[in-house]
């Protein structure tokens, strides 16, 4: 399924307007932040 920007800003703006944006219900991380070594590390590029 391929979102257009307008969809994306939408779920961008109604995940900031929760209480914690950056976890689930049950308390579970749903945005991790990842250094540029560890995206070329999954990538297999170091």
């Amino acid at each position: 399924m391929k979102l257009t920007p307008e969809k994306m800003r939408w779920m961008i703006d109604r995940l900031l307007i929760t209480t914690s944006p950056t976890t689930c219900p049950h308390g579970r991380p749903v945005i991790l932040r990842l250094s540029m070594k560890d995206i070329e590390r999954g990538f297999h590029r170091t």
